[in-house]
């Protein structure tokens, strides 16, 4: 199981060091249309 970026905030470190990352940017679409958007990040990320 991949452990969690917990305290990374560099996109490039959790790529390279396998974290977990989830990237939602598929879903966009289907939240604009149903008009429920509720985007989440870090602080300062990316």
């Amino acid at each position: 199981m991949k452990e969690l970026p917990l305290g990374i905030q560099n996109l490039d470190e959790i790529i390279k060091k396998d974290y977990l990352y989830v990237d939602k940017t598929n879903l966009f679409p289907e939240l604009i249309k149903r008009k429920q958007i509720f985007l989440s990040r870090p602080r300062r990320f990316g």
